[in-house]
C-alpha cells in the first residue's frame, strides 16, 4: 500500500516543475513560483516572480509530481505548499509535521501580491493541506489528503470563501465511501461554480488503488456529493 513516503519519493524541492495555468506557464522553484507570460518561444519573458513571505527551504510551493498546487482565477492565484509546519501545534515534531498552507496572491496594477495565508481550522500533523487547490471567484478548494478524520489517510477538502474581504473556511467535504489511505483530495481538485470535482487517487472500489473521481453540488446551504466516477477498465494502481 502507498505510504506518504511512497508520495514523497523523488521530489527534490529545489528542482524546477513547470504547470500550466490561466494561459501562463508558472515554473516552480525554490520557495518562489516564476510566470512567464504565454507568448511565442521567440519572445518568452519573465512574467514575475511570487515569493511567499515565510518560504523556508524544504516546503514545496507550487511544485510536486503530478501537480495540482497551483490555480488560477481571473487576477487571483492560489499557491499550496503542503509541507509548510506554521500551523502545527506546539511539541517535538513541530519542525517536520506538515500541516500544510496555502496561499492567496492578486494582482493589481500589474503587480503580484500575497493578501493572504490560508490553514486548516484544526491543523495536525501529516495533514499535507495545500497537495491539491482550485480557485473560483471568492471560493476555493484546498485538499489534505493524509487528513485523518475519516480515517487514516483518508482525506479531506477543505471549502474557503472570502466573505467581508477575508478568507475563511466555510465547510469540509469527504467521501461518502471512505476508506482509510484513499487520500481524498490528493492530487487533483476542480471547482466551477457550485461545482467540485475531487480526486481519491487510491479508492479501490472499482480496482486495487484504481482510483476515483467524486462530484459535489452545492446547493446553497450546503455541499453534497451527487456522484463517484470510475474507470470501466479500471486497472491495479492507476491512481
Amino acid at each position: 500500500m502507498k505510504t506518504r513516503n511512497d508520495a514523497r519519493r523523488g521530489v527534490s524541492p529545489a528542482r524546477p516543475r513547470d504547470f500550466r495555468a490561466g494561459g501562463r506557464l508558472a515554473l516552480a522553484c525554490l520557495g518562489c513560483l516564476l510566470l512567464f507570460a504565454s507568448v511565442p518561444a521567440a519572445q518568452a519573458q519573465s512574467f514575475d516572480r511570487l515569493v511567499v513571505s515565510d518560504a523556508k527551504p524544504g516546503d514545496l510551493l507550487g511544485g510536486r509530481p503530478g501537480g495540482g498546487l497551483l490555480a488560477v482565477s481571473g487576477n487571483r492565484i492560489l499557491v499550496g505548499k503542503p509541507l509548510d509546519d506554521d500551523a502545527c501545534p506546539p511539541g517535538p515534531d513541530k519542525p517536520i509535521c506538515n500541516s500544510g498552507a496555502a496561499y492567496v496572491f492578486e494582482r493589481h496594477d500589474g503587480v503580484w501580491t500575497e493578501v493572504a495565508k490560508l490553514t486548516a481550522g484544526r491543523p495536525t500533523g501529516r495533514d499535507w493541506f495545500g497537495a491539491s487547490v482550485a480557485i473560483d471567484g471568492d471560493r476555493a478548494l484546498i485538499g489534505a489528503p493524509f487528513q485523518d478524520d475519516a480515517g487514516t489517510d483518508a482525506g479531506t477538502v477543505y471549502v474557503f470563501e472570502r466573505i467581508g474581504g477575508q478568507w475563511q473556511e466555510v465547510d469540509r467535504l469527504f467521501a461518502s465511501d471512505s476508506d482509510p489511505s484513499d487520500l481524498f483530495g490528493d492530487r487533483r481538485v476542480i471547482l466551477r461554480g457550485d461545482l467540485a470535482l475531487v480526486a481519491a487517487p487510491q479508492d479501490s472500489e472499482a480496482n486495487i488503488l484504481a482510483g476515483a473521481i467524486y462530484i459535489f453540488e452545492f446547493n446553497g446551504l450546503n455541499w453534497n456529493e451527487i456522484d463517484k466516477l470510475t474507470a470501466s477498465d479500471a486497472g491495479v494502481a492507476d491512481f
